[in-house]
Order: structure tokens, then sequence, then C-alpha cells
């Protein structure tokens, strides 16, 4: 039920297309501000989302200016945010490879949007990986030959970049209003652990990105639902040689039965393997956990430390289970998590950290449909000033 919408107001609309779901946002524009006025969650279905979309527009169709879209990979010489152009839009459809399960989708409704809309409504890009623009060289660049390098765009370029950054902005607002947070001063070394059905994990300093699990494509990393992470390179090109696979069906197997659900053999959604009592199922978690657990210390030790952690996502947020997992015997690091005493800082924030811990551990909720929103507007106000 929308209510106080002022019938002169633009409206603002979000598409963020994840790996499982489609994620929508409308906003009222305000002068200088924005609005939330409905949200709403379908899965990845074209019939299923126009349905849902026209919905969510219905009534307000012709005072829509803008659509922005998250778009997870882009080529390293495109600029986002940015108005979406016919030129633009035939260079992202040369990226869809970058993203397998995201960008080839979020194309299609972006054209969905051109037939409702025509040229009436401003399209806005905006790219997962613009929170990682700055990433040192040190980071950036993959050991490669270049041979290799100058043929393709093989850089790490990071991804949910608004998830990491949406935690990172919920801490420093929550710093200002907790009197405990205060008390623990300025937090400079911080992971933000996103864990959905794509995960990753970021190392930041000093409110500044230095690491990022994923690469240069979004299968890099952690063990995901449907995705693999970290694969030997070598390995899976001696299946291309000995023709064991096609390149079309690899990409496929790498992205789409991997992960979780290739561990499992039957499911890559972690609230079902968190139920099931099979060993399959038992080492699914455990290899999981595992390979976030390496990557903390990695970047602990890259860091140099580590402040605070903030963890959020579907599976992040809402299993105990995995946390416990993630969390447990980090003694040596005077780091200490209890469940059962935690403390709601806002409606956004839960502290985790038992009494003693020199890190804060907290469970953090994400709104990438929030940051696009503001992006968006601080976009189209240029055309409209």
């Amino acid at each position: 039920m929308i209510n106080n919408e002022n019938s002169y107001s633009p409206f603002l609309v979000v598409i963020n297309v994840g790996s499982s779901t489609i994620k929508m946002a409308i906003y009222q524009v305000g002068e200088n501000k924005l609005a939330l006025k409905e949200r709403c969650s379908t899965e990845r279905e074209i019939s299923v989302f126009i349905e849902s979309f026209k919905e969510l527009i219905s009534g307000r169709k012709g005072k829509i200016v803008a659509v922005a879209h998250r778009l997870v990979a882009v080529d390293s010489s495109l600029s986002t945010p940015a108005v979406i152009s016919e030129r633009m839009l035939s260079e992202l459809i040369e990226t869809e490879y970058l993203a397998p399960l995201h960008n080839p989708f979020t194309i299609s409704i972006i054209k969905i949007c051109q037939e409702i809309f025509a040229q009436h409504v401003l399209q806005t890009i905006h790219s997962d990986s613009e929170f990682f623009k700055e990433l040192p060289d040190i980071v950036s660049d993959y050991a490669v030959s270049k041979n290799i390098s100058s043929h393709t765009d093989l850089v790490k370029k990071g991804f949910h970049g608004f998830a990491h950054k949406s935690m990172l902005l919920t801490l420093r607002k929550s710093i200002k209003t907790d009197k405990v947070l205060k008390r623990c001063g300025e937090f400079q070394k911080i992971l933000t652990i996103q864990l959905g059905s794509g995960c990753s994990i970021c190392a930041i300093n000093n409110d500044s990105p230095i690491d990022i699990s994923m690469g240069s494509s979004t299968n890099e990393g952690l063990i995901m639902s449907n995705r693999s992470g970290d694969v030997d390179t070598l390995a899976i090109l001696k299946l291309l040689q000995d023709k064991t696979i096609s390149i079309d069906q690899l990409v496929k197997e790498l992205n789409q039965s991997s992960g979780l659900l290739g561990l499992t053999g039957s499911t890559g959604d972690m609230s079902q393997v968190t139920q099931g009592e099979s060993k399959n199922y038992q080492d699914a978690i455990n290899k999981y956990c595992y390979r976030i657990r390496k990557y903390m210390g990695a970047y602990v030790a890259v860091l140099g430390g580590v402040d605070c952690i903030l963890i959020g996502g579907g599976v992040g947020k809402n299993s105990q289970l995995i946390r416990s997992k993630i969390f447990q015997d980090w003694h040596w690091l005077s780091m200490f998590h209890d469940e059962d005493n935690q403390r709601q800082i806002n409606a956004k924030l839960n502290d985790i950290s038992a009494s003693g811990s020199k890190v804060k551990i907290l469970v953090c909720d994400i709104d990438e449909e929030q940051l696009i929103a503001e992006d968006s507007f601080n976009l189209i106000s240029e055309f409209y000033s």
C-alpha cells in the first residue's frame, strides 16, 4: 500500500539482478532526497519479472524518470555510473562472459525496459566493481605473461561492491550513535563478508578496499551456491585439451553446477544444506567454512590485524551455524563471538562479539538498492538541472 505520495513528484526504480533473485525498489524523488516507497523480490524468470515489475510501477509509469540497473561486471575501460545508450548497450553485451549468471539476464531486462518506456525514461548502469577501482597494482595484476595480459582484460576487478560498501557505511553511521561502538574508537582495519548465493570477502583499510576475494570474473574466491570459487586453471584446461568437455559446457558447470551444488550433488541452497544429515552435506559445510576462514586469515595478515568484522547476505545474516563455524577458534587473535548474548545496535546491525573480544563481530543488513538509487539520482540530476 502506497501512502503520502506527492502526485507531482517523479519516481526512480532500481532493478538488482542477483544470482538467485531479482530485487526491485521504487523511490520518490524529492528535492535533494529519495524516499523509499516499495520493495519487492522475485525469482529469476523473465515472465515473472515482467509481471512483478508492471505491478510495481502501476499508477506511476508516467512519472518514472529513471530505471537504475546493477550490472555485476563491466570491462575496465567502461566508466560507471552512466546513462545507457545504444552504443553502451552493445559494449555491455560484450562483457556477458565476465558474469555469465548475471550480465545476460540484466541486459535482457534493460531491453525489456526500453520496450516498456521507449525513450521517455533514462536508464542508468551501475557497476558492482566500482568500489574496487582503486585496488593497488600489487593486488589487481595477475602474474601472467604479457602475451596473455595484452590480449585480455585480465585484472582483478572485484564484485559485490555495493554489498561491501553498504556494510561499511552502516558501520560508520552506527558508530556515531552507539555508545559501545564509540568507545571502541575508530575502526580502521575491517573485514566485510558477503554470504548469499554469491560469496566474497573484502579487506578494508581506512575506508578503502585493499583486496577482494573475487577476481577478474565472479568465479574466483570463496565457495558459493553454484560457483566453484578458486580452482586450478591448468587442471581445467586439461579437460579442454583432452576434449572431455566443451568450452560452453565447462563455463556452465563452473558457474551453475559447482560450489555447494557440486559438493552436495543435490542443492546449492545453504538453508537446505544445513538441515541435511548426509556426509556430503556436512563435508560441503566444512569446506565452505574452511575457505572463508582461510581468506579471513590471509586478509588479517594483509591488514596487519583487524578491528572489526561485518558479515551479511542471506547466509551470513540468517545462519547461526555457519557463523559459529566461521568464528570459532580465533583466540590467538583475541577474537571471541557469542550468539547467545548478541546485542542489537540498531535495525541494521547486531553485535555478536563476546565480552572481552578485541575484535568486533557484527551481523549487518545490506541495502544495495539504496546505494544504486543514490548513484542514479546524482547522475540524472545533471540531465534535469
